[in-house]
């Protein structure tokens, strides 16, 4: 019921939503370059580095180091 309701007020699933917010901090937290990326990881509720670089290079198309050098 509240998927329905989520999806009809905001025009996307609460999944999508939930990927969007963690995409969205993970670029604001690479911008700064002395901030680990295990640390930034964490703060997007992954466990692992590993699964954070997997859905990060799936979002972009890039790893979060290759987004960071991007961003000289």
């Amino acid at each position: 019921m509240a998927e329905i309701r989520f999806r009809a007020a905001l025009g996307r699933s609460i999944l999508s939503e939930i990927r969007n917010v963690r995409l969205e901090t993970a670029k604001t937290l690479l911008a700064n370059r002395t901030t680990q990326l295990g640390f930034i990881a964490n703060r997007c509720g992954y466990r692992s580095l590993a699964a954070f670089s997997v859905f990060f290079r799936t979002e972009t198309g890039v790893t979060p180091s290759g987004w960071r050098n991007g961003l000289r």
